[in-house]
């Protein structure tokens, strides 16, 4: 395992109950990449004391990985389930598909849940994250919903009511596509 960063490292010290001297001292063994036992002289501690502490810290990193894959499964789960919703509401040739960076969505959002929004754009729909929202839309409003092209999860840019024909293609449309 290689070093750690400072900012990593911040995050799992605030869990435990370390003291200060023992997490400066655990700090310089995965942050600097300093020896256990040179640290224990600079901190003034047992380096069992060190080994310990640091065995803490790794195990909070482990909790903390393990969490973020239990939550992605059960994101998934959630998703499966809205799809499912979405299925039994507009028939079982209603797909629907995440929706991408770079897109543009023109339609209604017609189901809330589970975290999830779907937007019918045709006969499909987009599924958006909830927590890519600043405010919920509302159910059955015409929204064009448009996300950047920036990072690996999609964020949206821009919500706002819809005044064209609700045919576009499930894909969306790109930003340069509608003359941004």
């Amino acid at each position: 395992m290689g070093r750690w960063n400072g900012t990593d490292f911040q995050r799992l010290a605030l869990s435990t109950r370390l003291s200060e001297r023992t997490l400066s001292a655990c700090r310089d063994v995965l942050v600097e990449g300093m020896s256990g036992l040179d640290a224990a002289a600079k901190w003034q501690l047992f380096p069992a004391h060190i080994s310990r502490s640091v065995g803490v810290l790794k195990n909070k990193q482990i909790e903390l990985l393990e969490s973020a894959t239990t939550l992605q499964k059960e994101s998934n789960l959630l998703k499966h389930t809205v799809a499912l919703i979405s299925k039994s509401m507009f028939g079982e040739k209603f797909n629907v598909f995440d929706a991408a960076s770079g897109q543009s969505y023109d339609g209604p959002i017609v189901i809330n849940s589970h975290g999830f929004l779907v937007q019918k754009v045709r006969a499909h729909g987009v599924m958006h994250d909830l927590g890519a929202f600043e405010k919920i839309p509302a159910i059955n409003v015409p929204l064009n919903i448009d996300y950047s092209n920036k990072g690996p999860r999609p964020v949206v840019t821009d919500i706002s009511r819809s005044f064209i024909d609700h045919h576009s293609d499930v894909r969306g449309r790109r930003a340069e596509d509608r003359g941004r």
